[in-house]
């Protein structure tokens, strides 16, 4: 008998037990038998292959990197019009299992697999001393996506930046800068509070004045101007005040508004520190945390407190309310993780389309696609999308791909191209294949921890991962206050602001994530907020 077993690198692999036993499988997650839509993204085999195999057949079997479910291939048997050669390139060892296993409960053992070293699996199963399997190669170029199907879009890659500049936060979250060749603190982030640490001093990018450096009691620094210490609102005082070093962007503010004035588009390499990238991988279940689940029932927000942060973070903040020539700026909808699985060449993918408010080529309830009538109005700028790379953006593990400067098109993108009305379809891929993805297009690969922001009027559409990891993105559509948002926002605050995260954040997150989670309009009795009614809602 034949029993399937998947380990914590997310390979998945076939074993045949050594007596006529077929144990349950489990490595942290749910293993389901195999069936036609599960198996083999690599190997399109019919529903009649995922079997075990005839007492007659030599014992091998296929094994493919990837998420998903892995089917036995006999020899001479067909992947599309290619022949599979079963090749045995190792043996998987199976030992060191512990004693007094119970049948049916899950236990942990040693796993030894050619080429992955410290791998760990768990299994149930009778007490064996060794298991011995072969592992086939039969992925072939021709099992991969229908040869029709090219993958051609012109590749922009933002590298990671070698070196960041810093910002000086106040207690309160504030950020210290220069104006006019005075120090003081700012409620924003833009070329007068960016500052490079050099040594026991730090230096004012734009001024080029220069602070001295030491450490506080506690934790934070204190900073001197001349001989003089600063106090809390930045200027000389005889009560030093506190100070926290961060990480900041890799160039400075005005650059980066600059490119999205000109392009309509920018990314923010690395924006947010290692330690925050590494948090959203934990709490997106990607990275060294692949192997898990992401838990949908959880608000996002809720998940760990460097989401909050990763909202509020301020240079990207301040390039989209000078793009959009708006102070009070909303997000249209609850931040949450887009996690991109591996392909199985099955799954429904999203065709082109331009983000809310907009909408072209995805609004519903329109007879022409169109949410806003096509337009030419190249200044209004009526909202931009502020994608994070919570993992690395690569073509192959499918980054964004989009029509850069499509935002002065004035329209969405053309019929034949796929738009994500027609991939909204039921069996639209299998009719149709995937989207256009020739060399009118283009990708954006970015490090992890990056912000790419664009105007909402971009085509764009979700790439295709075509690698055997996860890649995840935290998608925001953020709109001036003017514009109603796209999804009732105030509840995830009022969420977040009942979890243990929200006393970590400083006050000016708490004010900035408010002011783009609420919306107020002035009223008789004041700044009212804006919330669902539940009565109108059924």
């Amino acid at each position: 008998m034949w029993a399937l077993i998947t380990c914590r690198n997310g390979s998945l692999i076939i074993i045949e037990t050594a007596r006529n036993t077929h144990p349950m499988v489990s490595c942290g997650r749910s293993l389901h038998p195999c069936s036609l839509k599960r198996a083999m993204p690599l190997l399109r085999l019919t529903a009649s292959h995922i079997v075990a195999p005839a007492t007659t057949w030599v014992p091998t079997l296929a094994s493919v990197p990837i998420f998903g479910c892995v089917a036995i291939a006999r020899e001479g048997q067909k992947c599309g019009e290619t022949a599979i050669t079963p090749t045995a390139v190792g043996k998987v060892n199976f030992s060191n299992i512990p004693m007094g296993i119970i049948p049916g409960r899950s236990q942990s053992i040693n796993c030894a697999i050619p080429g992955v070293s410290g791998t760990a699996c768990k299994k149930s199963l009778p007490r064996q001393g060794v298991w011995e399997i072969k592992i086939t190669n039969c992925a072939t170029k021709e099992c991969h996506m229908p040869p029709t199907q090219k993958f051609e879009e012109r590749i922009v890659r933002v590298e990671k930046p070698s070196a960041h500049f810093t910002l000086l936060r106040n207690e309160k979250g504030d950020f210290l800068g220069v104006s006019e060749g005075e120090t003081a603190v700012f409620d924003h982030a833009d070329d007068k509070a960016i500052w490079k640490e050099e040594g026991d001093t730090c230096r004012h990018v734009v001024s080029g004045l220069t602070l001295d450096v030491s450490a506080a009691n506690d934790e934070g620094v204190h900073l001197a101007l001349n001989g003089k210490s600063l106090g809390e609102d930045g200027s000389e005082s005889s009560a030093p005040g506190r100070f926290q070093p961060g990480h900041g962007p890799a160039h400075l503010p005005s650059e980066y508004l600059q490119q999205i004035r000109e392009n309509g588009w920018v990314c923010l390499p690395s924006i947010l520190s290692p330690h925050a990238t590494e948090e959203l991988q934990r709490a997106s279940c990607t990275g060294k945390w692949n192997h898990e689940e992401l838990d949908r029932s959880l608000p996002t927000l809720t998940q760990s407190v460097e989401v909050s942060r990763a909202a509020t973070e301020p240079v990207s903040l301040w390039v989209m309310r000078e793009y959009m020539q708006c102070r009070e700026i909303r997000l249209a909808h609850r931040s949450g993780f887009a996690v991109v699985a591996p392909d199985d060449g099955e799954r429904q993918v999203g065709g082109w389309h331009s983000d809310y408010p907009y909408l072209w080529g995805i609004a519903r309830n329109s007879s022409d696609g169109n949410r806003i009538v096509p337009h030419n109005a190249l200044n209004l700028v009526l909202g931009v999308q502020r994608n994070l790379c919570v993992t690395e953006f690569k073509s192959e593990n499918g980054a964004t791909c989009f029509k850069l400067g499509s935002h002065t098109f004035g329209q969405g993108p053309p019929p034949e191209w796929g738009s994500g009305n027609t991939y909204r379809e039921e069996g639209a891929r299998e009719a149709k294949g995937l989207p256009y993805t020739g060399s009118e297009a283009d990708v954006v690969e970015a490090p992890a921890g990056s912000y790419v922001i664009y105007d909402a009027r971009t085509w764009h559409r979700a790439g295709v991962n075509r690698t055997n990891k996860k890649r995840a993105a935290m998608l925001q559509s953020v709109v001036p206050m003017y514009i109603m948002p796209f999804m009732e926002t105030a509840r995830p605050y009022k969420e977040f602001l009942a979890s243990p995260l929200a006393s970590q954040l400083t006050e000016r997150e708490h004010i900035e994530l408010e002011s783009l989670l609420v919306s107020r309009i002035d009223g008789p009795q004041g700044r009212i907020a804006i919330t669902m009614d539940e009565e109108l809602s059924r």
